[in-house]
């Protein structure tokens, strides 16, 4: 389960449902940390590393392939904190910031490191529906810090003392 099969269910839910948006965002974050665990599992090389992965790191930063392996293992150890720091209230908001720039960087990575000046519309052609099936992996962290932070809006409007208390420190 990733965030990208899990957008329809979302937006399902949200569109045609009364489910809370407290349990809209715990699914929400069940599944950008499931994908961001996966995806880390593959960049430390605990599965086998994608050569794609590879490819797209050489490509976009402009490393050799060790340089490239390394910075997927920082990345890969990064996604697996987010996966786990995502659900401590002290740490949620910047884990689902770093989901929203990394997810939507690695989804436009696919046709910013696959891109070939000589076939333009085949390149385009070809990878943008590969960004467009990965974008949820930008959009539903961004979905579930908006509700996150409309929930602790409302907590905050609805109990005034917690609010003078926060604007005091």
């Amino acid at each position: 389960m990733d965030t990208t099969i899990v957008s329809p269910t979302l937006l399902y839910l949200l569109l045609f449902t009364n489910i809370s948006n407290n349990k809209l965002i715990y699914i929400g974050k069940i599944a950008v940390a499931l994908t961001f665990l996966c995806h880390g599992l593959y960049a430390i090389g605990y599965y086998p590393l994608p050569g794609q992965f590879v490819d797209m790191m050489i490509n976009g930063f402009f490393v050799n392939q060790e340089q490239s392996v390394l910075l997927l293992k920082v990345f890969g150890i990064i996604d697996i904190l987010i996966a786990l720091t995502i659900f401590l209230p002290i740490t949620t908001s910047i884990s689902l910031w770093y989901a929203i720039l990394w997810g939507t960087l690695t989804a436009l990575a696919r046709v910013t490191t696959n891109f070939y000046i000589d076939f333009p519309w085949q390149s385009l052609n070809q990878w943008i529906p590969e960004m467009l099936y990965r974008i949820p992996h930008g959009s539903i962290p961004l979905f579930v810090l908006f509700l996150y932070q409309s929930v602790k809006l409302r907590q905050s409007s609805t109990n005034p003392s917690s609010s003078f208390r926060m604007s005091s420190i």
